[in-house]
């Protein structure tokens, strides 16, 4: 364990901070889980996050998002909500064909 500069005690591997992550290269294939994928935080950070990332090559191939909600939403909806939530916060939404594939 060290110790943050807030005086907290925290473990070694969060405090330096991830060592597999290099900035610019694009990571192994996998998929995302996102559990409350039909709130807040999905639709203002989370969705536009990625379609950024995405639009710029950052993200792997194959790479999926399974959205998890209580609401009773079909893939399609899903689709359709997340492009409202990346259009408000994106200017160019021109690869969102191929992005919006990945959601599930």
């Amino acid at each position: 364990m060290a110790t943050s500069t807030t005086g907290i005690k925290v473990p070694y591997a969060i405090e330096t901070g991830c060592r597999g992550f290099a900035p610019g290269r694009v990571p192994e294939p996998c998929t995302l889980v996102i559990f409350g994928a039909s709130g807040d935080l999905t639709r203002r950070e989370l969705m536009p996050a990625l379609y950024q990332l995405y639009s710029i090559g950052l993200l792997p191939d194959p790479f999926a998002v399974i959205g998890f909600a209580r609401r009773p939403w079909t893939p399609d909806d899903f689709r359709e909500e997340m492009h409202r939530a990346v259009a408000l916060r994106n200017q160019k939404t021109d690869a969102w064909d191929e992005f919006s594939r990945r959601l599930f």
